[in-house]
This record gives structure tokens, C-alpha cells and sequence, in this order.
């Protein structure tokens, strides 16, 4: 039997980051999908059609 060993350092704290959103509005999706997530749950993923205009950053 494997035994698993746990880091024994606590986390970092993350450091904010920038992340691509979307302004309001409609959009126009191109496909979707339901992932499975390994803890049973499901993951809703959408492919949009957006202009560059419309895409702004986000720190999260």
C-alpha cells in the first residue's frame, strides 16, 4: 500500500492577477460543454464569439 505524504509548509497567499473577461451583453456561443469534475460535480464551459473591444482584464 502508498503511502502519501502531505507538504508540511503552509500556502502562500496568491498574489492578484489579471484575468480576460467580458464587458455586458450578448454574445453569440459557438459550443458548450459539461466537463466532469473529479469531486462528481459538473463544469459549464462556453465558447463565445466576442470582439477585442469587448474583452477587458480583471485582477482577481
Amino acid at each position: 500500500m502508498a503511502t502519501t505524504r502531505w507538504p508540511t509548509t503552509t500556502p502562500t497567499p496568491r498574489r492578484p492577477r489579471a484575468v480576460p473577461a467580458l464587458t455586458a451583453g450578448t454574445f453569440d456561443v459557438e459550443s458548450v460543454a459539461f466537463p466532469k469534475l473529479r469531486t462528481g460535480g459538473e463544469l459549464v464551459e462556453l465558447k463565445v464569439r466576442a470582439p477585442a473591444e469587448r474583452v477587458v482584464m480583471l485582477t482577481r
